[in-house]
C-alpha cells in the first residue's frame, strides 16, 4: 500500500526545492547521516571500564570510565570541535585524568585497542536513509562532506550506498585541514552545481552553516542535535533561509514551498 502521507510530503519537497531553484543536496556525514558520536562515545566508555583497575583502584570501573569520557569531550570542545585521531584524543583525556602523561603501557594498550576503529562505519541514522532516497527521487543531485580521513569516509559512503541504492560523490576533507568555505565549495562543485543552488544540511553550526554561508550558499538546515540553538547576535542576510530542526525526522515538514 502507497503511503499518501509521506507522497504528499514529498510533493511539497519538490515545490520547495523547485521554487528555490534547488537541484543540489549537500549532508555533511558525521553526526548528520551517520551516528558517529555513539561509535566514539561507546568506544570511549567500553575502553575507559577496561583500563580503570589501572588508573583508580578505589572507583568503579563504570565511573572511571564516565570520568573519561567528559573530559575527553571537554578537550573537544575546547579544541573548536576540531577532529583528532581517537588515539590521540583518548590520551588527552587519561592525562588530564592522571594529571601527568600517560605510562608507555596505557599508550600501548590504547593503541592497540583502537587499531581497527576506522575499518568499521558508524550506524546510520535511519532517517537520513530516508531522506537520501527522497531527495533522490526527486532527480535532485546529492553529495557528500566529512571532516575525516579520505579511507575511513570511503568506508562510510560505501556502506550509505549500499543501504539507499544510490551513487554518492563525496569530498573528504582531511582533520589536519579546516572544513571550511572552500572545502564546501570544492564537494559543490564536485557535481557541477553552484553555492546558490544547493541546500546545505549538517550539525555543526561553524563548519557546516557558517561556513556554506561563507560562499553564498543560501538555503541551510542546522541539525541542533544539543538543542543549543541560535546566538542572538546572529545576524543573517536576508536572502539567506536557514532552518533549525533537532533531529532528521523533522526536515520533511519544514520544506514547504
Amino acid at each position: 500500500m502507497i503511503d499518501t502521507t509521506e507522497s504528499l510530503n514529498t510533493n511539497e519537497i519538490g515545490e520547495y526545492l523547485d521554487a528555490r531553484g534547488i537541484d543540489l543536496i549537500a549532508f555533511d556525514i558525521d553526526n548528520t547521516l551517520l551516528q558517529t558520536g555513539k561509535y566514539y562515545w561507546d568506544a570511549w566508555l567500553n575502553f575507559g571500564v577496561e583500563i580503570a583497575p589501572l588508573l583508580d583502584e578505589n572507583k568503579e570501573p563504570q565511573e572511571v570510565s564516565l570520568e573519561i569520557k567528559e573530559l575527553i569531550l571537554q578537550g573537544y570542545y575546547k579544541d573548536g570541535k576540531q577532529p583528532k585521531l581517537v588515539d590521540q584524543r583518548v590520551l588527552s583525556g587519561l592525562k588530564d585524568f592522571l594529571k601527568e602523561e600517560p605510562s608507555e603501557d596505557i599508550k600501548t594498550r590504547v593503541k592497540d585497542y583502537y587499531k581497527d576503529f576506522y575499518i568499521k562505519s558508524p550506524e546510520p541514522f535511519e532517517y537520513g536513509i530516508r531522506l537520501i532516497n527522497i531527495f533522490d527521487k526527486l532527480k535532485r543531485k546529492i553529495v557528500l562532506h566529512s571532516h575525516a580521513q579520505e579511507e575511513w569516509t570511503k568506508i562510510k559512503v560505501q556502506l550509505l550506498e549500499k543501504l539507499t541504492g544510490v551513487n554518492l560523490p563525496y569530498k573528504a576533507t582531511p582533520i589536519a585541514n579546516e572544513k571550511d568555505g572552500k572545502t564546501w565549495l570544492e564537494a559543490i562543485e564536485k557535481v557541477n552545481s553552484k553555492p546558490e543552488n544547493t541546500l546545505v544540511i549538517g550539525d555543526n553550526f561553524e563548519s557546516d552553516i557558517l561556513s556554506a554561508i561563507d560562499i553564498e550558499c543560501k538555503h541551510l538546515i542546522w541539525i541542533d542535535l544539543r538543542n543549543e540553538g541560535l546566538t542572538q547576535d546572529l545576524i543573517l542576510e536576508d536572502d539567506v533561509e536557514l532552518i533549525v530542526v533537532n533531529s532528521l525526522e523533522e526536515i520533511p515538514s519544514k520544506l514547504k514551498a
